[in-house]
This record gives C-alpha cells, sequence and structure tokens, in this order.
C-alpha cells in the first residue's frame, strides 16, 4: 500500500503536508483511538482494497 504510485503522490501533495503539521493533526494521530484504528482489520481491508 505505502508503494502505490497513487499513495506516494498523495502524500507528497502539499496540502498533505500542510495538514500533517498541524498541531492538532499530530495530537489526533498520536491518540491511541486513532492508533488503534490504523492497525484494525477493517482498516486494512479497506486499504487494500482502495490502494
Amino acid at each position: 500500500m505505502l508503494a502505490a504510485p497513487n499513495f506516494q503522490k498523495m502524500l507528497a501533495a502539499p496540502n498533505f503536508q500542510k495538514m500533517m503539521a498541524r498541531p492538532d493533526f499530530q495530537k489526533m494521530m498520536a491518540s491511541p483511538d486513532f492508533q488503534k484504528m490504523l492497525s484494525g482489520p477493517e482498516f486494512q481491508k479497506r486499504i487494500s482494497a482502495d490502494y
């Protein structure tokens, strides 16, 4: 998934970079609930389907 060209393009987009740098986004990324969601089977399944 991380190697998919579309995903790479999205990660490199200036808007995405800007969003990643925001403190509220940083806080969200660090929250246990968000971490749990990222490693959950539902999310993994969706990512695999999309990329």
